[in-house]
This record gives C-alpha cells, sequence and structure tokens, in this order.
C-alpha cells in the first residue's frame, strides 16, 4: 500500500484513499471501531503520515479534500489518535477550517469538526490541547464565513454546537479559549450563530443539563448583563432562547437583585426615551407609525402592525419577560416592588395610549404582580394616591384572571380607568412620580433631517435643561397642569421645565419645514 501511494498521481491516490474509506466504511461513519493493526501492521502508521501530509501540502483547493477526511476518519476510529496528534494533525485539520468557502463544502467542515469532537471525547488532555491549537476559535471562525447561508438546523452548525459544548465542559484549565469563543458568537451579527452561543450556555450553567460543570459555574462571566443584551435582540427567536437563560438564572437567588435592576433600567429608558434612541439595529422605514407602539386597538394601522410591534415595542418584551419572571418564579415579585418596578409600570400606564399593545402589556404586569405579591396593593395604593383597600377592591378580581386568561381575553379599561381616575387625580400620580425623579412626559423627539439640524439650539436647550432639572421642590400640582394653559397661574420649576421642551420643539418644526419647502 505505501508502495502504491508513492508511485500513485494526485487522481490515483484520490482512487486509493476512496477504497481505503470504502472498505472501512462503517469506520469512517464513526458507526464502528477496525483494527488496523491486523490488516495494515506497522505501516499503519506510515501511511497515515503521508496522509496528514498531503492533506497539509496539496488539498488547499478542495481538490480531495473529502476522501483525506474519511481517511483520517479511519485512523481515529482505528486508535491512531495518539499518533495523529503526534503527526501535527490537529493544527492541519484547523488549517482546513480556513481554507476559502469555495474550496470546501460545508459537509466537509461538519466532517472536520467531528473529527475534532472524536480527539476531545479521548480525554481531557486532548480538550486543552485542541484548546491549546485554538480549536474552538477556528471552529467559530468556519461558522461565521458561512454564516449568511446556513441555518441553526444544518449539519455544520449542529455539528459545531457539539463539539463546542463537550470542549466547554469537563475542560477547566482551557476557560480562557472556551468563553473567548463564546463571546465571538455573541457577538456576532447573525441569529443562528448567536443562538447557538446562548443555547451552549444555557446547556453549560444549567443544573439539569448532563453538560453541567460546576468548575463552570465558578469561571464564567456575569451572565445577568449577557441575557438582557439577548432579550434587546431584534429576533424573536433569539429573545425566546434569552428567556431561557433568565429562568435558569432564577434558580440562584443571589441574581434576583441584578437582574431586576437591568430590566427596570431597560424599562426606564423604553418608557421615557424614544424608540429610535435605544434600539440597536437600523430603523424601518415605518418606524415614525411604530416608535412608541402607542396604537389603541382602534386604530385601522392596529391589525396590520400588531406582530410587528409585539416583536420590536422593548416595553412590551420586558413587560412580558416580567410576567414569565412572575410565573416561574414568584419571589422574585418582592424583588420588582423592592426596586420600584410599580412606579415605571404606572408611568408607562399614564404615558401611554390607553389600548396600546404597550398599555395592555403594562398593566397586565401590574395585575399580575398584584396577584403574585399582596404587598403590590399597598404600594400601588401610594403611587396612585388611593387607600389600599379601594386598589384591592377593584383590581383583585381582574389580577386574578391574568393567572388563567391573555392580555386580550381580559377587559382592563374599566379597572385601570378606576385606579388612575380623572386628568384632576393623574396630575396627583404625576406628582408622585415627578417625586421620585420621573419626567413629566416621555421625551419626544421630532423627525428632522440631520442635514437642517441647528446644533446651536441643541447646546442651548441642553444646557437649560442641565441648568434647571436639578432644582426640584416639593410643589403643589394644580389641576390643568398636563394642559398648555394660555394664561397660566404661579408655577415653580417644574411647569418651566415642561414648557421649555414645547418651546424649542415649535423652533425645530420652521427649520424643518422651511428646509423642505426650500428643497
Amino acid at each position: 500500500m505505501l508502495k502504491a501511494w508513492d508511485e500513485a498521481t494526485k487522481h490515483q491516490r484520490k482512487a486509493l484513499l476512496d477504497e481505503f474509506a470504502g472498505r472501512y466504511r462503517d469506520a469512517h461513519m464513526f458507526e464502528t471501531t477496525v483494527d488496523l493493526d491486523e490488516d495494515l501492521g506497522s505501516s499503519a502508521g506510515l501511511y497515515l503520515s503521508r496522509i496528514v501530509s498531503w492533506l497539509r501540502l496539496n488539498c488547499t483547493d478542495g481538490d480531495g479534500l473529502t476522501q483525506h477526511i474519511h481517511a483520517v476518519a479511519v485512523f481515529l476510529r482505528g486508535h491512531y489518535v495518539q499518533e495523529f496528534v503526534e503527526m501535527e494533525g490537529v493544527p492541519v485539520l484547523l488549517y482546513v477550517l480556513s481554507f476559502p468557502t469555495h474550496a470546501v463544502t460545508d459537509a466537509d467542515c461538519a466532517a472536520v469538526i467531528h473529527l475534532l469532537q472524536t480527539l476531545g471525547r479521548c480525554g481531557r488532555s486532548f480538550k486543552e490541547y485542541i484548546s491549546h491549537c485554538g480549536g474552538e476559535r477556528s471552529v467559530v471562525q468556519c461558522c461565521i464565513a458561512r454564516s449568511p447561508r446556513v441555518s441553526c438546523d444544518s449539519e455544520l452548525l449542529l455539528t459545531s454546537h457539539a463539539m463546542l459544548l463537550e470542549q466547554c465542559s469537563g475542560n477547566p484549565n482551557s476557560t480562557t479559549a472556551t468563553f473567548a469563543a463564546l463571546h465571538l458568537l455573541l457577538d456576532s451579527n447573525h441569529v443562528s450563530l448567536v443562538r447557538m452561543a446562548s443555547q451552549i450556555v444555557c446547556e453549560l450553567v444549567s443544573t439539569k443539563s448532563p453538560h453541567y460543570d460546576a468548575r463552570v459555574i465558578e469561571r464564567i462571566w456575569d451572565l445577568v448583563p449577557t441575557a438582557i443584551t439577548l432579550l434587546g435582540n431584534d429576533s424573536v427567536k433569539v429573545q425566546y432562547d434569552a428567556l431561557e437563560l433568565v429562568h435558569i438564572l432564577l434558580h440562584d437567588s443571589s441574581n434576583h437583585h441584578a437582574l431586576c435592576t437591568e430590566l427596570l433600567r431597560w424599562l426606564r429608558d423604553a418608557a421615557v426615551k424614544p424608540y429610535g434612541a435605544i434600539a440597536s439595529s437600523a430603523v424601518d422605514t415605518n418606524d415614525h407609525i411604530l416608535r412608541d407602539h402607542n396604537l389603541p386597538k382602534t386604530a385601522d394601522e392596529f391589525y396590520e402592525v400588531e406582530c410587528f410591534m409585539h416583536a420590536k415595542s422593548h416595553v412590551v418584551r420586558i413587560c412580558h419577560c416580567l410576567d414569565s419572571i412572575l410565573l416561574h418564579c414568584p419571589p422574585f415579585a418582592a424583588t420588582i416592588i423592592g426596586l420600584h418596578g410599580v412606579d415605571a409600570l404606572v408611568y408607562v400606564v399614564l404615558a401611554s395610549t390607553e389600548g396600546s399593545v404597550k398599555w395592555q402589556a403594562a398593566c397586565f404586569t401590574l395585575l399580575r404582580l398584584c396577584v403574585t405579591h399582596e404587598g403590590t396593593y399597598g404600594v400601588l395604593a401610594e403611587t396612585c394616591q388611593h387607600s389600599t383597600s379601594f386598589v384591592r377592591d377593584i383590581l383583585s378580581d381582574t389580577a386574578q384572571l391574568t393567572t388563567t386568561k391573555d392580555t386580550h381575553e381580559i377587559e382592563l379599561d374599566t379597572c385601570m380607568e378606576m385606579l388612575v381616575g380623572d386628568a384632576a387625580h393623574q396630575s396627583t400620580i404625576w406628582r408622585h412620580l415627578y417625586n421620585q425623579k420621573w419626567p413629566l412626559r416621555p421625551v419626544v423627539m421630532l423627525e428632522r433631517d440631520d442635514e437642517y439640524d441647528d446644533h446651536t439650539l441643541e447646546t442651548l436647550a441642553a444646557q437649560v435643561e442641565a441648568t434647571i432639572t436639578p432644582v426640584r421642590q416639593d410643589f403643589a400640582f394644580e389641576d390643568g397642569l398636563l394642559a398648555d394653559e394660555t394664561s397660566p397661574p404661579q408655577h415653580g420649576d417644574h411647569y418651566y421645565i415642561q414648557k421649555l421642551h414645547t418651546h424649542f420643539q415649535k423652533y425645530r418644526r420652521p427649520v424643518q419645514e422651511a428646509a423642505h419647502n426650500h428643497a
């Protein structure tokens, strides 16, 4: 066999490898083991060295690559793992993964990654050697190079998922390399790769997973910010995986405070700032319709954009996450209440259009919080300037429905109208929220062309806002505070902060209109 190989041409060598792999077909398919010593004797190792050398030097164009991979698989199943490693076989396999996408097929890449996985299963020392050679990073870069055309259920990503998961578990001395590979996947712009990374992380830290490793838990980074970032992804599939990670983190009560803090901070930003200021991706051309996700159910456009709004609205997304958390981990309700989550939800209810998607989401979460923790009624009564018994009477029956029905199946209008009251009573609620450092109204940014921005006006507005905002007094809120009165009575600083926003907006509108008319 060695003589035939040495005297053969490239085409003939491919034929020899086909014959060799065909003879041990079950072995190269990883279905059985073989005894190559009995068939090849002492020449087996020499034959393997020739195959590895030829693979390194002559397969960069992809010609004959499949045959070489199948032949190497036969040797690995024939217990030539140590010999393959000593021949620098692992760097050769990683070199193959770096070939251009046109030179190597996805199936061949998956086969190479499967070879690496087979090596890693031979023992911890082999896992460490693969990590030392940069195996995880090479696999991730191979996936990234092919990510535009592969999906989560493709052979390449499924094999990569299994290999990376096994490299991360039972390999404590290589956590730097394995975690770096996971970060590279999480930072990718491709949904399939982000999902693969999040699923691997979940399997590593879940006590119910067969890949759970306590040593990984000790060394892994803080996963709370990672979970929040994944929840902020525009892909619903990534959001689902993120919620799975959140549920796993909830098993450790020490994560509750940090997780709740991040969710409520995000909810505040989403409620106060416009969508465009917090979105991580490009804004859609119709985003001016969906920016605040405030279309009521009666709007004609509602039914056309409802599904899109559920996926895009940060407020809705956070509320749904809180609903799920309260359902699976009721003690989390106390953390929400302690971190003033009730104020945040009431703010969304007041600032949103009644009947809109995010209004309903905030109302539902408030009711779910009430039915989960009895103390919610007292906190809500303080915020909404009612007695605890009154709040319990108007909300308890509807709150019970949240345990068995979805948002659209519950009539929220009546109980919420009684909770927030008329315009005069809402002024007292706004006063409480303002004293808790919530703005009187959500900040609304006008649409305008960057070419015609008045930077002087922007600077002046920022200076005035920075000067006046810190000045706060416990003044009395008057009826009609939120209305634009023509002859207002004497007011404190709160009134003029609101007026300044309106004042600067009036200047921006003529500038924008004049610019477009001129164009």
